[in-house]
């Protein structure tokens, strides 16, 4: 999942879950919403989507977006 690694250095600012990923999965669950709280993915609401076909188009907007983050470097 995009941005698993960077959860590690920086948590989301909420703490909702989503019921379409299993809960006792921290790590996914933080990345998803890291992702969203980023702008590089989108939600639906209670639920991620984690199955949910990912075009070109969409990976490439993920992408410019994801050069705008800013990194920390420790």
């Amino acid at each position: 999942l995009v941005g698993s690694e960077m959860c590690k250095e920086t948590d989301p600012v909420s703490t909702a879950l989503y019921t379409d990923i299993p809960a006792d999965d921290i790590e996914q669950q933080k990345a998803a919403r890291w992702c969203v709280e980023q702008g590089l993915m989108s939600d639906y609401g209670a639920t991620f989507g984690p199955d949910t076909k990912v075009t070109n188009a969409r990976i490439i907007r993920a992408w410019n977006s994801l050069k705008k983050v800013p990194v920390t470097i420790n």
